[in-house]
């Protein structure tokens, strides 16, 4: 009795099938990456004002911005060298507070490439938020989230100042932050805001970073 040979075709099916679910994965993995890093976060109606009973104050000479760091968020680099370039190119004096989010229960986050970071900018005040305390009183939500104010503590602008998560470059934010403080009219008062949670949940910020360093 004679025994059929198989195909080549019938061994190379096998392998190409597993191939192109492979393929597939990776690029559905890819898109949902991408889509993720392009949108922006959920934000509040900022503090139009400046909070009473805040512990730092605003300039009463050129323009206050305010930029919130969760310590732990990679995405925020990219939002602070932003603002590092920001600083150089500013229409008038910047007085410029880092909020930091210090939970209690997490005094590791202290100490993170973020907060190095932070540290190279020059004549910027860090302030320790401690359980998000500071940041509720602006309803900020978002790590790298930007309030600018005027002399008067009234909000010019309020949003992110990078084009997508933990990307740096050219965007609109940016430009119109810049433009705020040279007092332009018929600039946007807003801009998305690309970062993780400020919620100092270890849970649900576990389930952001990852995407920021992809």
């Amino acid at each position: 009795m004679r025994w059929l040979s198989k195909s080549p075709l019938t061994k190379v099916a096998p392998k190409a099938l597993c191939l192109s679910v492979w393929l597939c994965a990776v690029a559905i993995g890819f898109s949902v990456l991408l889509k993720y890093k392009s949108t922006s976060a959920e934000v509040l109606p900022p503090a139009s004002d400046w909070p009473d009973q805040c512990a730092f104050q605003h300039a009463v000479i050129g323009k206050t911005l305010v930029m919130f760091v969760h310590p732990r968020c990679p995405c925020t680099r990219a939002s602070i060298r932003e603002l590092e370039f920001a600083q150089a190119r500013s229409h008038c004096p910047l007085r410029i507070y880092l909020v930091i989010l210090a939970p209690e229960q997490a005094a590791e986050w202290s100490d993170s490439d973020v907060i190095r970071s932070a540290a190279q900018l020059r004549d910027a005040v860090q302030i320790l938020d401690t359980n998000g305390e500071i940041a509720a009183k602006f309803n900020a939500r978002t790590s790298g989230y930007v309030l600018l104010y005027n002399e008067g503590g009234r909000l010019l602008f309020s949003g992110g100042i990078t084009g997508s998560r933990g990307h740096e470059g050219d965007n609109d934010g940016l430009k119109a932050m810049l433009e705020h403080t040279a007092d332009k009219s018929g600039v946007s008062p807003t801009a998305p805001v690309f970062g993780c949670s400020l919620d100092h949940s270890a849970s649900l910020f576990n389930r952001m970073v990852h995407v920021c360093q992809a």
